[in-house]
Formats: structure tokens, sequence, C-alpha cells
């Protein structure tokens, strides 16, 4: 019996730690702490900002068109580059304004005065861009 337990200690004392494993482990385990850690920062600092948006606008509709603007409006550069489009007088945008609101987004947005948030007119606009997507804005200088 002794003989058996002196064996399997022996065995056991010797065998080397597998240190590859251990720092796989370790970087492993850094890297889910360190993404777990971002997202949290994220979330928070979004909280943060739609509480500061909705606290200083105090009013939902306006809160509401103005994540709409930023979610669907931001215009991609070749909408200014578009024939068709008045580029004389400004930058080519995809501001919704009340009479050429998406159905959709006039049910989400029913009683706002768009054209009180922005000064657009609606142009002829080639059929590639939609007429509700599609508006110039006068007071800015051609992107360069």
């Amino acid at each position: 019996m002794k003989r058996w337990y002196d064996k399997h200690k022996k065995e056991k004392t010797n065998r080397k730690p597998n240190s590859k494993q251990e720092s796989t482990r370790v970087v492993v385990v850094v890297v889910v702490v360190v993404v777990v850690v971002v997202v949290v920062v994220v979330v928070v600092v979004v909280v943060v900002v739609v509480v500061v948006v909705v606290v200083v606008v105090e009013d939902l509709e306006k809160v509401v068109l103005l994540v709409v603007v930023v979610v669907v409006v931001v215009v991609p550069r070749e909408a200014a580059t578009q024939p068709g489009i008045d580029r004389q007088g400004g930058v080519a945008c995809l501001i919704l304004s009340c009479k050429s609101l998406h159905p959709g987004l006039q049910l989400l947005v029913p009683s706002l005065a768009c054209q009180d948030l922005f000064s657009c007119q609606l142009r002829d606009v080639p059929p590639c861009l939609p007429a509700w997507r599609a508006c110039l804005i006068r007071d800015l200088p051609m992107p360069q």
C-alpha cells in the first residue's frame, strides 16, 4: 500500500504545469471582462444622453423626430451628386418634412411641426431618391 502511495505521489509532484493552457485561460478571461466593461459603459452613456435630450427638449415628439433624423436621415455622399438635385444653393440631405413624411413615420410623429425644426424645401429629385427623404438645405455650404 505504501509503495502505491509513494509512486502515485511521485507522479503528482513530477508533473509540470501546462503554462500555455493557463496563459490562454488568463487571456480569455481578460478579454471577456474588457468586453463586458465596454458594453456596460456604452449602455450607460446612451441612457444618459437619452435622458439629457428628453429633459432638455421636454417634447417627446421632437425627441422621436430627432432620433428618426439621426438614424434614417443622415445623407450618403452619393445623394449630393445625383442628377436632378440642385447643388448650387446647398447640400442634398435626407431630412423629413411634414408633407413628405413616410406614412409609417406619420403615425409615429403625427402632430409635429417639422418645418419649425428644419428649414427645407422639397425639390424635384431623381427617382432613385424617395421624395420624403430628399430636400435641400439652403443655408449650408457645399461639402468639398
